[in-house]
């Protein structure tokens, strides 16, 4: 049985394309976001995904904007050293329903 769900695979690809760009472990990468080497492992597999906290913690880490982490495609590719964003495909796919539940 396939645990994978396509909702998670944007989440998942741009995790494990965080990870390696930045050359960690599951295990360095965990520690840096505060989670376990599984959850971390999980998340790359995408049968689970980090929570919106988690989220904005990579994104303010890694310079890695959250909605491009939750877009479907490519993770973002840095073309300058002032990290601007820079991406073809804009297939804006959100959600941000768990955002505003968190402001009420």
């Amino acid at each position: 049985m396939n645990k994978v769900k396509d909702s998670n695979q944007n989440i998942a690809k741009a995790v494990l394309k965080i990870r390696q760009d930045n050359k960690l472990s599951q295990e360095q990468f965990a520690e840096m976001v505060g989670v376990t080497r599984q959850a971390v492992s999980r998340w790359e597999m995408g049968v689970s995904v980090p929570n919106i906290n988690t989220l904005i913690l990579i994104s303010e880490k890694f310079a890695i904007p959250v909605d491009e982490m939750l877009k479907s495609g490519d993770v973002v590719e840095k073309i300058d050293n002032n990290k601007t964003p820079f991406k073809k495909d804009r297939n804006y796919s959100i959600v941000f329903l768990t955002i505003g539940a968190e402001w009420q």
